[in-house]
């Protein structure tokens, strides 16, 4: 049975067996070392010419070649252990070394040290690029987020229903990314730019709460805050609301508990400010106003009413933002 890197400490005295991609190898004439990866961590083989077949074969391993070993765990000599990994205090004895699969040279670097690639050959090459730790823990934190995200709603008694992908088309913000039907030649489905009406219908069969974290599909262009095609959000409906807030209030916990508990950061306040629209457009000029910097639009009609500055005199309303030490930028 395969263990795993970080389960390799406590089987000390044990024959086991490891699988994972060569990170790096070292060969000291007499003995060769080799660094192997998996998902969990980092352990150091040893392989030495009294295994002559495995020697040979180690030899011949190079950079991300995938491997199996099965070999003697042993502690490590006091002035070779590595404190820097949480497996430098043991090391495995091989005695039997399997090629899995053989790698060329990669097209890019899969490892957080040294030398990077560009985001250009990392996007070519996604599937490469997913073996570097930092992609590794991307990867567990988006779960642990989801899986927060639905531990919340379902205590809340939300129940989670994944709606149709392919369907037709609905009169929402964007242009929506048309596929071909094959047993209805000449008409198109469409992928849903939001689940609105599925969820709707969902309310009208009698799901009282509904939750999905559901893709949503715009054939739109990319913007700072999206990317272009497709993006995430969780999607809710509630039975008999009376008004927005009833939603906005229940959604508040889960906001708050995501920021303080999951993401570990420190809210300004315990209570999220609510700005009516015509307030925010009023005040900001955007209805997602970042209130971080106060850059409020101040009214200058009154300061301009006898201005004879053509732009200033046809418009309806004039307003600015006040940069301090703008001059000096």
């Amino acid at each position: 049975m395969r263990i795993l890197a970080k389960n390799s400490i406590d089987k000390i005295g044990e024959k086991i067996t490891v699988k994972g991609w060569v990170n790096s190898r070292r060969d000291h004439g007499g003995l060769i070392f080799i660094d192997l990866r998996d998902h969990s961590g980092l352990l150091q083989l040893v392989i030495s010419p009294d295994f002559a077949e495995s020697f040979e074969l180690a030899e011949k391993c190079r950079d991300e070649f995938v491997i199996s070993a099965t070999g003697v765990v042993k502690e490590r000599a006091e002035n070779l252990k590595n404190p820097n990994i949480s497996t430098g205090e043991i090391e495995v004895i091989v005695e039997n070394l399997e090629i899995l699969n053989r790698s060329e040279p990669l097209p890019i670097a899969v490892s957080d040290n040294g030398q990077k690639s560009n985001e250009e050959l990392r996007l070519k090459y996604r599937f490469l690029d997913l073996r570097r730790e930092k992609m590794q823990k991307m990867l567990r934190r988006r779960a642990e987020f989801y899986r927060e995200i639905r531990k919340f709603m379902e205590n809340h008694e939300f129940i989670e229903v994944a709606t149709p992908i392919l369907a037709n088309s609905s009169p929402e913000g964007a242009r929506d990314f048309l596929i071909p039907s094959r047993v209805h030649p000449g008409k198109f489905y469409a992928l849903p730019q939001a689940p609105q009406q599925f969820k709707q219908l969902l309310m009208v069969g009698g799901i009282d709460k509904y939750y999905q974290i559901a893709t949503c599909f715009r054939d739109e262009d990319p913007r700072a805050d999206r990317l272009y095609g497709d993006f995430y959000q969780l999607d809710i409906e509630k039975a008999f609301v009376e008004n927005g807030e009833e939603i906005r209030s229940e959604m508040e916990v889960l906001i708050k508990d995501l920021v303080k508990n999951f993401a570990k950061k420190e809210l300004l306040s315990e209570e999220i400010p609510r700005i009516p629209y015509e307030v925010a457009m009023e005040k900001y000029g955007s209805d997602k106003p970042d209130l971080r910097f106060g850059m409020e639009l101040i009214d200058l009609n009154d300061a301009l009413a006898k201005t004879e500055f053509g732009v200033f005199k046809n418009a309806e309303c004039v307003k600015a933002i006040c940069v301090k030490n703008g001059a000096s930028l």
